[in-house]
């Protein structure tokens, strides 16, 4: 999956994540996506594009989501970021959030389309309040950087939140980052720890920055306020157990 890897880390998940929604399509539109997620899988990336480019043309989002993966990374079909951002965006026409992301991304960059911070924030948005992480997120650092609307650390901090206590990892490393730095200026290295501790348990690569970031702040807290970040994290896991056991 070497070509498909250079797509950014949560695009890929996102592709395999689409693979829960294929059970609930038309049967005869299920077995051409399942198609092209078995020749994805195996790193047969032409058997991918063919086998989603009818759905794809038909309409149907999670294949133009794809094709538009396919498009950014030059799997199966030549590099082509202007066509990956038309697919992207017939998908995200439908609603899809995983494609505002997609198409809020590609303004943020100016990959496939020439750089809009407006039309980003417009984007981000649509798939942040329909609850998406990756939206929340990139939505927070519009607001962090002051990327189509205002610099507003409070807001920022409110999206990347929401991010995290989905236990997202890149919401929980920039939550992290931004009490580390101070949301009025003064840092809250408890909370701060409190989310590193938090991700630095997964074992990906957040994690290992979470870890860094980590013992950095430890040598400027004294051992009470370590304990209470320690103990935070473990609460916040364990209702997060408790809250996964419920569902």
């Amino acid at each position: 999956m070497v070509l498909v890897m250079k797509l950014h880390s949560r695009w890929i998940i996102a592709l395999f994540a689409l693979a829960g929604a294929i059970a609930m399509l038309p049967t005869a539109t299920r077995a051409d996506m399942s198609l092209g997620q078995s020749a994805f899988e195996q790193g047969d990336y032409e058997g991918a594009f063919k086998a989603w480019l009818a759905l794809a043309e038909k309409g149907q989002s999670e294949a133009q989501l794809n094709f538009g993966f396919l498009y950014r990374a030059g799997a199966g079909v030549s590099k082509d970021a202007a066509a990956a951002f038309m697919w992207f965006e017939k998908a995200a026409l439908q609603g899809m959030p995983e494609a505002q992301v997609a198409v809020g991304g590609s303004y943020r960059q100016g990959i496939g389309v020439d750089k809009n911070d407006t039309q980003a924030e417009r984007r981000l948005r649509k798939a942040a309040v329909q609850g998406h992480a990756d939206g929340q997120v990139d939505l927070g650092l519009l607001y962090l950087q002051g990327r189509g609307v205002d610099v507003n650390l409070a807001t920022a901090a409110e999206w990347f939140t929401k991010a995290a206590t989905q236990d997202d990892s890149n919401g929980q490393l920039h939550l992290g980052m931004l009490h580390a730095q101070g949301l009025e200026g003064s840092p809250d290295f408890v909370e701060a720890l409190k989310w590193f501790a938090i991700l630095s348990r997964k074992g990906d690569d957040h994690a290992q920055q979470a870890r860094q970031f980590g013992s950095v702040i430890i040598e400027r807290m004294a051992p009470d306020q370590i304990a209470t970040a320690q103990r935070r994290a473990k609460e916040w896991r364990r209702a997060l157990t408790k809250s996964g056991n419920d569902g």
